[in-house]
């Protein structure tokens, strides 16, 4: 069992950056081209990210349990870095500091709603649970980000958390980095980021 983590970074052109930096939709389209390979909707891309944009690119932290295909970006001017690790990265009893930005929710009365930024440990430990325990979670930041899907526009309420967790089980722990959690992955969501060792 293992996970690849990759560094993508897309340089500093008029039209790459302006429109990374402007459409949502188009990382969802550059990132899952290098996982197209797997023959899965783009909508089910097996992989979660998070992007940073700088002054001179724009910065993606690609988490999946697959290799991606780094031949197939196309004519963009791109550079990757990557590697595999296994569950020996992760052992039972260690912890790690991470970040993360999630779109945390939960069902009342039948309808998605969105949490109070009190309750976002305790939903993270629900989230985690079996893979990790949530020894510190703290909101950062907060915002709100729209997207087209269609002529629908798609709006995601997300917060940025620090924190740490410890590995219960490093089997379920990579699994769980892999595929993310909360809502909003193919936008941008729900990827955790190891940090140091504590």
């Amino acid at each position: 069992m293992s996970l690849y983590m990759a560094r993508v970074v897309v340089l500093d052109t008029d039209q790459s950056w302006m429109e990374l930096h402007e459409n949502p939709n188009a990382w969802k389209g550059l990132l899952w081209r290098i996982f197209s390979h797997l023959g899965l909707p783009e909508n089910e891309g097996g992989y979660v990210f998070r992007e940073t944009f700088k002054m001179d690119c724009v910065d993606f932290f690609v988490l999946s349990p697959h290799r991606p295909d780094v031949m197939a970006y196309g004519r963009r001017p791109i550079k990757v870095d990557m590697k595999e690790v296994g569950v020996g990265a992760f052992p039972c009893g260690s912890r790690f500091r991470f970040v993360s930005r999630f779109c945390p929710t939960r069902k009342s009365d039948g309808k998605r709603m969105k949490i109070m930024e009190e309750e976002v440990p305790a939903w993270l430990g629900k989230q985690m649970a079996g893979a990790a325990t949530v020894q510190e979670c703290v909101v950062v930041d907060r915002g709100y980000q729209e997207a087209r899907k269609g002529e629908q526009i798609i709006g995601h309420s997300w917060v940025d958390v620090e924190g740490v967790l410890e590995v219960v089980d490093s089997g379920l722990f990579i699994d769980k980095l892999g595929s993310g959690v909360g809502r909003g992955k193919r936008y941008g969501f729900g990827l955790i980021v190891p940090r140091s060792r504590v």
